[in-house]
C-alpha cells in the first residue's frame, strides 16, 4: 500500500486523539458511541489536552463510529475500533500514556520498570493480543477479514509497533505518532517470550519450578500466598526475605544468589507501584483555573496488575531473552538519531522534528521516519 497523504496523516491523528477519549464508560462499561453523548466523550477526551472542540467532535462523530473500545485493563491497556461511515476504512488505535491519572500503571510499571528495563511492554501487549483475539472472532469487527490500518501515540506507539512485529500482514498501514520503540530480542522470538510470560504469569507451580536454589522455591511460595492473601506487604516481605539469609546467632548476611535476587526485586517492584499508586492521589492542579482542584483519578491496588508477584517475576523472566537501549545510549538517541532494528514496509513513524526527542528516539525502530517540522 503506498505512503499516507497529509490528509490522511490528519485523519490518523483525529483517529488517535479519540482514542485518547473515555468512550467506554469505565466505570459502567457501557459503549457512548452514539448520539451527543458521543460527540460529549469525544470533546472531554483524556479529561486532560487530548481532546476535540466542539466543531471537531461533531464532524469526527459524522465520520467514524466506534465499533468497540477496550477500556483500561489492568495493565493500563486501552484501545479503539473505529470504521469509516462512508468509505467503511477500519482502524485500529492504541491509547498512549496517561501521565497522571495512570501513572502507576502505564508510567511507573509499563515505561520504566518494562519498557527501560527489557524494552517491551509484557502486559500490555499481553492484553493487547487477547483483544486482537476477541475483534478477529467477531464477524462484526475484524472476523470477516476487514483490512484494517493501525495507529498508536507514544506508549501506543510501543504497543503498534510490537503488533506490527507479533501479526505480521494483519495491518494494511502501522502509523505511530512519536512513539516509543521497542527492545530487541537476545535469544528466541518476541511471540515466544511473550507466551512464556504469559504461561509463568498465571502459574505459581510453573514460577515455583524455576527457582532451583535451595529452599528457594518455598521461600516464593510463602511470599506469593502472604502477598496475595494480605497478611504481608511487599516492604515486609524484603525484610523477611533478607532474614532467611542471615544467621540467628551471628546476624552475619549470606549473599543472596541470582534467582534470590529476581525475588528481591519483584518485590521492590511491587513497593514502588503501590507507592506511586498512593502518591498520586495526593497531587492537586492547582492555579485559579478552570479545574484547579481537580485530582488525578485513583486506580486502586486491586486493578493493578502489576502489584502481583507472579506477574513481577514473569515480566523479569521474558526480559532475559531481551535487551532494551541502556541509559547512556537512550539519552545519546534523545539528542541524535533514531536506532533501526529492521524496516517494516508498512509502518510510518511521524514524530515532531525538534531536539531533544526522547520518547520517539527510544530504543528501536521499524517505520519509516516522517519529520514534521
Amino acid at each position: 500500500m503506498t505512503a499516507p497523504t497529509i490528509a490522511e496523516y490528519l485523519s490518523y491523528a483525529n483517529l488517535q486523539i479519540a482514542a485518547e477519549s473515555f468512550i467506554r464508560d469505565e466505570k459502567t462499561n457501557r459503549l457512548r458511541n452514539a448520539g451527543t453523548e458521543y460527540v460529549d466523550v469525544l470533546a472531554a477526551g483524556n479529561d486532560h489536552s487530548s481532546r476535540f472542540v466542539k466543531t471537531q467532535a461533531d464532524k469526527f462523530a459524522d465520520e467514524w463510529e466506534v465499533l468497540d473500545q477496550k477500556a483500561n485493563t489492568k495493565t493500563g491497556f486501552s484501545g479503539t475500533l473505529f470504521r469509516n461511515r462512508d468509505t467503511r476504512e477500519t482502524v485500529l488505535s492504541f491509547r498512549s500514556t496517561e501521565f497522571i491519572d495512570d501513572a502507576a500503571r502505564d508510567n511507573k510499571a509499563t515505561n520504566e520498570l518494562e519498557i527501560k528495563n527489557t524494552g517491551f511492554a509484557w502486559g500490555q501487549i499481553a492484553d493487547m493480543q487477547a483483544w486482537y483475539a476477541e475483534l478477529k472472532a467477531d464477524q462484526t469487527k475484524l472476523g470477516g477479514g476487514q483490512a484494517f490500518s493501525v495507529t498508536g501515540y507514544s506508549l501506543g506507539g510501543h504497543l503498534a509497533t510490537a503488533f506490527n512485529l507479533l501479526n505480521a500482514g494483519a495491518a494494511q498501514r502501522v502509523v505511530t505518532f512519536n512513539g516509543a520503540g521497542v527492545g530487541q530480542m537476545k535469544d528466541g522470538t518476541l511471540a515466544g517470550a511473550l507466551q512464556e510470560f504469559k504461561n509463568l504469569r498465571g502459574s505459581t507451580d510453573k514460577l515455583a519450578a524455576r527457582f532451583t536454589e535451595t529452599g528457594l522455591a518455598a521461600t516464593y511460595r510463602t511470599l506469593q500466598e502472604g502477598l496475595a492473601s494480605g497478611p504481608i506487604t511487599a516492604a515486609s516481605a524484603q525484610t523477611w526475605l533478607q532474614a532467611q539469609y542471615t544467621d540467628p546467632v551471628s546476624g552475619q548476611a549470606r549473599a543472596l544468589g541470582p534467582q534470590a535476587q529476581m525475588l528481591q526485586s519483584a518485590l521492590r517492584e511491587i513497593d514502588a507501584i503501590a507507592k506511586e499508586a498512593v502518591r498520586v492521589t495526593t497531587l492537586v492542579a492547582g492555579g485559579t483555573g478552570e479545574g484547579a482542584s481537580a485530582r488525578p483519578k485513583e486506580v486502586t491496588a486491586q486493578d493493578i496488575a502489576g502489584l502481583d508477584l507472579n506477574y513481577r517475576l514473569a515480566m523479569q523472566i521474558a526480559g532475559q531473552h531481551t535487551r532494551s537501549a541502556s541509559l547512556a545510549a537512550g539519552a545519546g538517541q534523545g539528542f541524535g538519531d533514531k536506532q533501526y532494528g529492521g524496516q517494516l514496509a508498512n509502518q510510518y513513524d511521524v514524530v515532531g522534528d525538534t531536539s531533544p526527542s526522547v520518547v520517539s528516539n527510544s530504543q528501536w525502530h521499524y517505520g519509516q521516519d516522517v519529520r514534521i517540522g
